[in-house]
């Protein structure tokens, strides 16, 4: 079994008058070796509709939050490893002056 697996898979469809309409949800689970639990995330990435006349579109769905966060994430860690590089050289100079 690998550490990670990712699975699409369509949820209930929906009716709304004669337009059927199937959400298509994205799973990633992480599973670390020799651990019991699991991290699981879902999130919606598609929706399939089906129109009456026998026509389907596949409205892919974008989510800004998530990059964001990701945009974030990189931020942090470029300002802590900033922070811990301005830290030992001033940390060095006061060793060398001593």
């Amino acid at each position: 079994m690998s550490l990670i697996n990712t699975l699409n898979r369509a949820c209930t469809t929906y009716q709304v008058n004669k337009t059927k309409i199937t959400p298509i949800v994205k799973s990633t689970r992480i599973q670390p070796p020799g651990m019991w639990g699991v991290l699981l995330w879902q999130r919606p990435s598609a929706m399939v509709v089906q129109y009456p006349g026998g026509t389907d579109e596949i409205i892919e769905i974008n989510d800004p939050t998530r990059k964001a966060q990701f945009l974030l994430l990189g931020i942090s860690l470029l300002g802590s490893l900033l922070i811990t590089i301005i830290y030992k050289s001033i940390f060095e100079r006061k060793e060398n002056n001593d």
